[in-house]
């Protein structure tokens, strides 16, 4: 089993517009032999002044930057998530409207997803696509109740299901798994987005499954023993010569 080096790509708030952009400018010279994806929460909120990800006017550049230093310390993340609930209306009364406007429409979150897996089969990188989960409608709300949220929620996951088979991308059914458990969300009617220490274990569990399964680091090993034979080859060919 080659040595085995993860890096946490998560930028909180992105959705996969700008995730696609990310993709290419940090990821990619990583040279990653593996990228796990999930996106779909972020993408399905509701747009800032009913204008979509792709519309919105960019702040200048030196702004993005401190914005994304600020978002790496603690205390930043939670004066905004406390400044945030108090301002901002719930997610299931924003979307309950006729024509709700998301972050990221379901077309052209299918398309950012694509453009990811795609360039990744173009690398030689091995992409593994992961469905978003939610807290079970059943276990945390009151029989009967309709959420538009697990149903925008479910549509986005859909596309996910839809691209890991159109590409044979891997895929982990994060939210599948998750309608097996009742504790893996600390508050889901409050937080239902982030799961708990115990959900991460199951979503570890999950993708080292997939992993495991698909051979994915059998298939690493093998990959970097042919680019040492190819090395080697060359090394002997230019001493020939």
């Amino acid at each position: 089993m080659p040595d085995i080096e993860v890096i946490n790509g998560g930028v909180p708030g992105y959705s996969t517009f700008q995730g696609r952009r990310f993709f290419i400018s940090d990821i990619v010279p990583l040279k990653p032999d593996v990228v796990l994806i999930m996106f779909a929460w972020n993408d399905q909120w509701a747009a800032a002044g009913n204008i979509a990800d792709k519309d919105q006017e960019m702040p200048p550049e030196i702004v993005l930057k401190i914005q994304n230093l600020f978002s790496r310390l603690k205390l930043y993340r939670l004066i905004k998530k406390l400044t945030l609930s108090v301002v901002e209306k719930p997610l299931e009364e924003q979307l309950v409207k006729d024509a709700p406007v998301y972050r990221v429409s379901i077309p052209d979150f299918y398309n950012n997803l694509e453009f990811i897996v795609q360039y990744c089969k173009r690398e030689g990188i091995t992409p593994i696509l992961l469905t978003s989960p939610i807290p079970s409608l059943e276990k945390y709300y009151p029989p009967g109740k309709q959420s538009m949220m697990h149903i925008y929620h479910q549509y986005y996951n859909q596309q996910i299901h839809s691209l890991a088979r159109s590409t044979g991308a891997g895929m982990v059914d994060l939210a599948r798994e998750f309608n097996r458990y009742d504790d893996l969300f600390d508050d889901a009617v409050n937080d239902p987005i982030h799961f708990n220490a115990r959900g991460h274990r199951v979503a570890a569990a999950e993708i080292y499954q997939v992993i495991k399964e698909q051979d994915i680091l059998g298939s690493m090993d093998s990959r970097f023993k042919r680019q040492a034979l190819g090395r080697a080859a060359t090394q002997a060919y230019g001493r020939q010569k």
